[in-house]
């Protein structure tokens, strides 16, 4: 168990089973493809440049990024520019092979540049804030690797800072990732980095490394307590209060919360709670039955007035009106009228399954684009890049 599953699961029982599954048919990774977003993919950019540069300010004898000699260090990797570049492409080879993000990826790599800017300047302002053991061991995952690769490889952390910590306690089952960990004279302070907004969320995350530090007895063998929680957003650093008293009543809650959690996620059907907010951000929603069906909740603005919105629809295929279009019936949609007669276009390099149906199959499509003008006699619904299809017959 691990704080991100736990959420995902609390919110929806379905979705984090679904995400969780395996797909042996689509790859050879456990779980869904992710579909990474651009704030997702811009964070593990950020991670990696920083812990780049740390590990060469550190090898140089530098405990702070203010040491006058780092921009002699930062220049001999090639500057933010090299290093954040080389980053991405870190990012991306670590994504390869994954079916969803290869029909993104040229679109999500020109994004991921023009965000670039802002991405240097995170990275500048967490690097301003940081300081270091001058004696490191900066601990990282190969490229690529699955989170159990370092499995057989967990030894006592010694004095120094460490990066991308997988931390464990055995007595109840849980595994966490921590940004940074430094140890200096028995003192320890846990660090984790968010490009986003504050959540109350993250307190409790690094609350709960908090505690898996304190338990993990082949990392942490001596059982040194920490002393500093530390979240270091783009805007500023947010200390965490941690009572080390409190670890056992933490513990406690988590077990509680994970046993429900286990329960709700086990059998074949497990609780699916659709809500108007989330269901249409779930990377998964595409597989889930309980989704598509009437009961769907209607997105929360309502009827929109925009020429172009993103739905959920599923069609049934009528005849082909073109190369690339087929004329069909809507079954489903939260913007179609139910039962009405639109026109389906998708690009073959998209959605190449489209090119071989015949008139009678179901379709669902998560992230169609839909367009109508009052010109045209029928609305349209787009396939894209970004579009989830599910052939049903």
């Amino acid at each position: 168990m691990n704080f991100h599953y736990l959420v995902r699961a609390e919110q929806c029982p379905r979705s984090a089973a679904l995400r969780h599954a395996t797909y042996s048919q689509l790859w050879n990774r456990r779980g869904y493809p992710d579909k990474p977003s651009l704030a997702a993919l811009s964070g593990m950019v950020m991670h990696r440049a920083i812990a780049r540069i740390v590990r060469a300010l550190a090898d140089s004898g530098m405990g702070s990024f203010k040491d006058p000699r780092s921009v002699a260090v930062l220049k001999s990797l090639g500057g933010y520019s090299k290093v954040i570049a080389e980053s991405v492409a870190d990012v991306i080879q670590s994504l390869a092979g994954n079916p969803r993000f290869e029909l993104v990826r040229s679109s999500s790599l020109s994004r991921l540049n023009h965000r670039l800017p802002a991405i240097r300047e995170q990275v500048q302002l967490q690097l301003s804030r940081l300081n270091w053991n001058l004696k490191p061991s900066l601990v990282e995952l190969p490229e690529g690797s699955d989170i159990d690769a370092a499995a057989n490889d967990r030894l006592p952390l010694e004095q120094g800072t460490h990066f991308e910590v997988e931390l464990r306690h055995p007595g109840i089952k849980w595994r966490g990732f921590a940004d940074l960990i430094e140890l200096r004279d028995d003192l320890c302070t846990i660090e984790d980095f968010k490009s986003g907004e504050p959540s109350d969320d993250h307190v409790l995350q690094l609350q709960i490394y908090a505690l898996l530090w304190c338990y993990d007895e082949e990392l942490n063998p001596s059982k040194t307590a920490v002393d500093k929680l530390v979240i270091c957003y783009p805007n500023g650093d947010r200390l965490v209060p941690y009572n080390k008293k409190d670890g056992g009543k933490l513990a406690q809650e988590l077990q509680a919360r994970t046993n429900a959690v286990r329960k709700a996620v086990s059998g074949p059907e497990s609780q699916a709670n659709l809500d108007a907010e989330r269901c249409p951000k779930c990377d998964v929603r595409h597989l889930c039955s309980a989704y598509w069906t009437g009961n769907r909740p209607a997105n929360v603005g309502g009827a929109s007035a925009e020429r172009v919105q993103l739905d959920d629809v599923q069609l049934s295929l009528r005849s082909r009106k073109g190369q690339n279009t087929w004329s069909a019936e809507c079954q489903l949609s939260n913007h179609l009228p139910i039962g009405s007669t639109v026109l389906l276009r998708w690009t073959p390099k998209d959605c190449a399954a489209l090119d071989h149906l015949l008139p009678g199959s179901e379709v669902r499509l998560s992230g169609a684009l839909i367009s109508y003008s009052e010109d045209a006699p029928l609305q349209m619904v787009n396939c894209s890049t970004t579009t989830d299809l599910i052939l049903l017959s």
